[in-house]
């Protein structure tokens, strides 16, 4: 069994990863494989297309988890866990239409205050 989190896990560099980081007004809103932002969430930092982020959002910690679990469900997923601790929650999640495909979402509060949050979106692809 094969398992990556991209095509080009091999070739990825420090440089790739420096480069891809966006900052300022102009940082792309999108959220990674097509699932939504938290609504009236404002993406202030990003990296690799997304995969990383930080958000600035008056939501709670449990109010995102919420959201993203839903999300997720929307868009083809069936949510496996929700794993809540002091500062961060882990949410894993199964592709219905290809169960090769699973996504957790880890969210935690952010150094920069209480209204910002540190999300990573991680896909792993097994054969």
């Amino acid at each position: 069994m094969t398992t990556s989190c991209s095509s080009d896990a091999d070739t990825l560099s420090a440089e790739d990863i420096a480069s891809s980081i966006e900052v300022g007004e102009d940082v792309d809103q999108a959220a990674p494989y097509q699932l939504s932002l938290y609504p009236g969430a404002t993406v202030t930092m990003r990296l690799m297309d997304g995969l990383g982020m930080q958000i600035s959002t008056e939501a709670s910690l449990s109010e995102l988890a919420s959201f993203h679990s839903g999300d997720l469900e929307q868009n083809g997923y069936r949510v496996l866990a929700v794993t809540e601790g002091k500062d961060e929650v882990k949410i894993e999640s199964v592709k219905l239409d290809d169960r090769t495909t699973k996504l957790m979402i880890a969210i935690k509060p952010s150094d920069q205050g209480d209204s910002h949050f540190v999300m990573t979106f991680i896909q792993f692809v097994s054969d």
